[in-house]
């Protein structure tokens, strides 16, 4: 529905554009069984024959000085063109200089069927949990739900969102470690969230995948956009350019990420030090509030704390992904003992013993099996 308002929109617009006072627009549809036709016919500037093939190509406008007075960015009819073939549909212009165009365009009667069901959010279990995760940000149901079938079939979770707000909304609350989007989007489009979203230092990196009808390289290259494929794509198309971006994404997620909060920064110095030299991702913290946002900003994955004060635990265990919570030190009586996944009393939090109680931590165990499993799962189709 969205793409046709679009193409309908784009040929009044130009209409008015091109159709000096007193003109006249008329607007007129015929519906069949088959398809639905649409034709928007002004009583405008005209076209010469000779510029009726140019006037879907992208980036290209008829010549001429009167025409060269409507500025223009030369997409609006090559996306029209798109969006109706992408919908098994034709477009097509006829026209006298001088004394108007008709532009019509056919859309095709689909079968009288229920329409594709919103796609489902899977139910993680242990063993999915440690896929990567991608969100599909896609206001076509169809669409996305094939966009799902490629991105499972490469070893993504799938998450979704339907239009710009939700995708922003839905990406600071799951953190993905890819987004797969439509750039033209309701509510907010596609460059409006990851303007969005490359300004929030929790998604700031996160690659993105565009698949959309349309490309607008300057824009990809602002947001640091991964990659694109364009709609209608290939099976292949698409699982290659997922598989080539999930290299990275698979390097970065073998890596445990731990958050080290530490009253004394020396100490903290010697910790990150030995933890860094084993291969951990490590952030440092000496309070509470700094915690909080380089926890917001990193998603841990583990949590030491020194000392383990009870306001620190409660303003950390709400943290998107609950990282693990490591105590160095006494514990309060006033924190459940549940909330710890381990505790290293006073007098053993030598960085070797902390480095011992952090390898033995379930996450920790789990993301370097998997990241073992994935190498040598490359190493024998080689």
């Amino acid at each position: 529905r969205s793409k046709f308002k679009q193409v309908l929109y784009n040929l009044l617009s130009n209409a008015v554009k091109f159709t000096p006072a007193p003109g006249t627009i008329t607007l007129s549809v015929k519906d069949s069984p088959q398809q639905l036709t649409v034709s928007v016919e002004d009583t405008g500037i005209g076209m010469k024959p000779e510029d009726l093939p140019k006037l879907f190509r992208e980036f290209e406008q008829i010549d001429g000085s009167y025409t060269r007075r409507y500025q223009g960015t030369g997409l609006g009819l090559a996306l029209c063109r798109r969006f109706v073939e992408m919908h098994g549909g034709r477009i097509w212009a006829e026209s006298q200089f001088g004394k108007g165009s008709i532009f019509t365009f056919t859309i095709p009667r689909e079968p009288r069927t229920a329409p594709a069901a919103p796609v489902e959010e899977a139910v993680p279990t242990l063993e999915t949990m440690e896929l990567p995760l991608a969100l599909v940000i896609e206001d076509d149901p169809a669409s996305s739900q094939r966009m799902t079938a490629e991105i499972q079939g490469v070893g993504f979770r799938v998450a979704h969102a339907s239009d710009g707000e939700q995708a922003v909304r839905k990406a600071m609350e799951i953190l993905p470690d890819l987004l797969v989007m439509e750039t033209v989007l309701p509510v907010k489009d596609g460059w409006q969230v990851l303007q969005e979203l490359r300004a929030r230092a929790a998604t700031a990196d996160v690659p993105v995948l565009v698949c959309s009808v349309t490309r607008n390289q300057a824009l990809m290259d602002q947001f640091g956009v991964a990659g694109y494929v364009a709609k209608p794509w290939l099976t292949k198309t698409m699982q290659d350019e997922l598989r080539r971006i999930g290299q990275g994404i698979n390097r970065r997620r073998d890596r445990v990420r731990v958050l080290l909060v530490h009253r004394d920064r020396r100490a903290l110095a010697t910790l990150a030090a030995t933890l860094v030299e084993e291969g951990f991702e490590v952030f440092r913290a000496p309070g509470l509030q700094e915690a909080l946002e380089k926890a917001r900003a990193a998603a841990p994955d583990v949590v030491v704390l020194a000392p383990a004060e009870p306001e620190w635990v409660v303003g950390l265990r709400g943290l998107p992904g609950q990282p693990a919570l490591l105590a160095l030190g006494e514990v309060s009586p006033r924190v459940p003992a549940t909330a710890w996944s381990a505790v290293i009393p006073s007098g053993l939090s030598e960085p070797d013993v902390v480095l011992r109680a952090i390898k033995g931590l379930d996450i920790v165990q789990r993301r370097r099996r998997t990241g073992r499993d994935r190498r040598q799962g490359v190493d024998r189709r080689r």
